[in-house]
C-alpha cells in the first residue's frame, strides 16, 4: 500500500474528503494505533474495536467482520467470526448519506491513495441491520454447512414491484 498505514476495505466517500457524506471502512496498520477496524459515517464520526490490529486480525488466519449500523437508533456494532465487539465510538455517528461517487473496494479512491494491504473473500451491503443471533447463525453456515436447515422465508426481493425471489434464513442444528 505505498507505506500508507491506511488499509481501507469499502471507500464511498467522495474522493477528495474523508469528512464528507457516505461511510468508508479501513483497518490501519500502525500497530501503536488501538482503532481498528474503523467504520466511518457522514462526517468524521466512527466506531471501531479498540484493540490493535494485529490482535483484532492476525495474520494468515481467516477472519470474518460484519459491521452494522443504523441510523434510526445510531447504534453501530462490529462482530467478529459472529462474536459481538466491544467497540467505542468518536463523534455521534448519525447517517450514512448515498455519496456522489462511486463505492470502491480496497483503495480510498483518491484520497491518500491508499490501498489494501491484503485479500477480500467476500464483501455485502445489505439495507437491513442483521440481529446478533442471525449474524452468529451466518458465521457458523459459512463454515459448518452440513448441520443446517431452512426454517422459511426472511425476505422478499421487489423490483419495480414485482417479486422477483425470496431468500431463506437458515439455522445451525
Amino acid at each position: 500500500n505505498g507505506g500508507d498505514p491506511h488499509n481501507p476495505i469499502v471507500w464511498a466517500k467522495d474522493p477528495s474528503s474523508y469528512s464528507s457524506d457516505g461511510f468508508f471502512i479501513e483497518f490501519d496498520d500502525r500497530t501503536t494505533q488501538n482503532d481498528s477496524p474503523n467504520f466511518y459515517v457522514d462526517g468524521t464520526s466512527f466506531f471501531r474495536i479498540n484493540d490493535t490490529p494485529n490482535n483484532v486480525l492476525p495474520i494468515n488466519t481467516p477472519t470474518q467482520f460484519t459491521l452494522t449500523f443504523s441510523s434510526t437508533s445510531n447504534a453501530g456494532a462490529i462482530f467478529k467470526n459472529g462474536i459481538s465487539q466491544t467497540i467505542e465510538t468518536s463523534g455521534t455517528p448519525s447517517s450514512i448519506t448515498n455519496p456522489s461517487s462511486d463505492l470502491v473496494l480496497g483503495v480510498n479512491n483518491g484520497y491518500n491513495d491508499a490501498y489494501l494491504d491484503g485479500i477480500l473473500d467476500e464483501f455485502r451491503i445489505s439495507s437491513v441491520v442483521r440481529a446478533s443471533n442471525y449474524i452468529a447463525t451466518a458465521y457458523t453456515d459459512d463454515f459448518d454447512n452440513a448441520n443446517t436447515f431452512e426454517l422459511g422465508t426472511e425476505e422478499v426481493f421487489v423490483s419495480g414491484g414485482a417479486i422477483t425471489g425470496t431468500n431463506s434464513m437458515a439455522f445451525t442444528n
